[in-house]
């Protein structure tokens, strides 16, 4: 994700769903970094699709296949999906149910491709 994806991080609400050392604190932090509000939460959180709703930018990163869906995107919002897991059928997938990221503009990325662009 590029700062011009989002028109810039100073100032924006970003959720990172994802405690992990790899992905989830590094990004927030990162984010951090450049002004951002962060929130990071994890698959318990109550509320989870609430927080996500209200983010100008969201990180997806709980390896939980699916697990967010319509209801926890803002449509305004930018997502960046990084997690990666196998389905039932066995095919790759993210953390964001695929047919609900049209909700979602700018550089909403599908796994596994959001981590190498």
């Amino acid at each position: 994700m590029k700062e011009k994806d989002v028109g810039g991080f100073e100032g924006k609400k970003a959720v990172v769903v994802g405690r992990s050392l790899v992905i989830g604190k590094p990004v927030a932090m990162m984010l951090l970094a450049q002004n951002a509000t962060v929130t990071i939460c994890h698959s318990k959180t109550p509320g989870l699709a609430d927080e996500c709703r209200s983010a100008d930018i969201l990180i997806a990163d709980a390896c939980k296949a699916g697990l967010l869906g319509a209801n926890s995107l803002n449509p305004e919002g930018v997502v960046l999906d990084v997690g990666i897991n196998v389905d039932e059928s066995g095919n790759l997938c993210g953390d964001v149910r695929k047919e609900d990221v049209g909700r979602a503009k700018a550089c909403s990325r599908p796994c596994p491709a959001a981590s190498s662009q």
